[in-house]
């Protein structure tokens, strides 16, 4: 005598566990004073209380379905729908993606990168337009390895200066 639950004497019957409640429902099987099943019994009751012409009926008509299904080919609107519900899903994967890697600061707006770039353009550009004024006097009336030494320093300062982030945030140096 094995005493199963519902689940499983539904896999003890390989049928599903709502229809193992059916049958509890219509009195085609009982349940013992505990709330278990005791297998054997519940294979005769079910045996003896189960109209074998309707059940045999039931397998044919699935089995009939099925073999329609096979001979109508695909379904083309079916196909349809699951290729866009398939797209929409991987679209949605993708905007989840980028929210996610923009929360996680992995990823800026274009904008902001527009205007970082932009700030760091002028940032250059100041900083070499000046550089003239800057080393113009000290170069003055100096031999050439002397000049070029000076203006070699004043522009390794400048590429160090552009290496740093920005002092206040605007660009400006």
């Amino acid at each position: 005598m094995a005493r199963l639950t519902l689940r499983g004497y539904a896999k003890h019957r390989g049928c599903s566990l709502g229809a193992v409640q059916y049958a509890l429902k219509v009195g085609r099987i009982r349940r013992l004073r505990d709330g278990l099943i005791d297998a054997d019994v519940a294979d005769r009751q079910w045996k003896a209380r189960t109209d074998a012409v309707r059940s045999e009926a039931g397998k044919r008509s699935a089995d009939y379905r099925k073999a329609e299904d096979r001979k109508r080919g695909p379904d083309p609107v079916a196909d349809m729908l699951n290729r866009a519900r398939a797209a929409s899903a991987s679209f949605r994967a993708r905007i989840d993606e980028f929210e996610f890697l923009k929360l996680s600061q992995q990823m800026i707006p274009i904008e902001d990168h527009r205007k970082a770039a932009s700030e760091s353009g002028r940032r250059v550009k100041l900083l070499l337009q000046n550089m003239g004024d800057r080393v113009g006097p000290l170069v003055a009336g100096r031999d050439v390895p002397d000049a070029v030494r000076l203006i070699n320093e004043e522009a390794a300062r400048i590429l160090e200066e552009l290496s740093a982030p920005s002092n206040n945030g605007h660009g400006k140096p």
